[in-house]
């Protein structure tokens, strides 16, 4: 069995793709939440921005980690650091609601909506470089079949 090929993940590329789709969700967002609740509104919005943030970058550090070791090893550590960045979370949107008084209802409704936008976001950026590594295997695969003379495709149950 080939050995597998190191992905060529970028945080950079998880910053814009995380920041750019919450910056456009929460500024849509920040005359109702101000209308509806005023400053404390946008307080409660900023703080959940902030947290879910903070628990994306730390995932895609950690998955960056994770994809030296192929892309096996990025999915799964995706799957695991997904089940403990939401309970993260939750337990810093409690910390917020406590310690800063904020005011729950928008408190969650941004820490929902904010958390799943950064998740699709997140997902893309993974979805694209487990394909684009997808796309270099078999480019390598096909480099070394021409480089043995052997340039004939493999056809399978024939």
């Amino acid at each position: 069995m080939a050995e597998e090929q190191e992905l060529r993940i970028s945080l950079v590329a998880l910053l814009a793709w995380v920041l750019v789709s919450a910056s456009v969700v929460g500024a849509l967002g920040v005359y109702p939440t101000w209308y509806w609740s005023s400053q404390d509104g946008l307080r409660a919005q900023a703080w959940a921005f902030t947290v879910v943030l903070v628990a994306m970058v730390i995932s895609g550090i950690l998955i960056v980690r994770a994809s030296r070791q192929g892309a096996a090893a990025a999915a799964m550590t995706f799957v695991v650091v997904s089940m403990a960045r939401m309970g993260i979370c939750m337990l810093l949107t409690v910390v917020g609601w406590f310690t800063m008084s904020l005011p729950l209802a928008p408190l969650l409704i941004w820490m929902f909506v904010l958390y799943i936008v950064m998740l699709f976001a997140e997902v893309g950026w993974l979805t694209r470089a487990l394909h684009r590594g997808a796309i270099l295997a078999a480019l390598s695969k096909i480099g070394r079949r021409r480089r043995a003379g052997t340039d004939k495709p493999e056809i399978k149950g024939v």
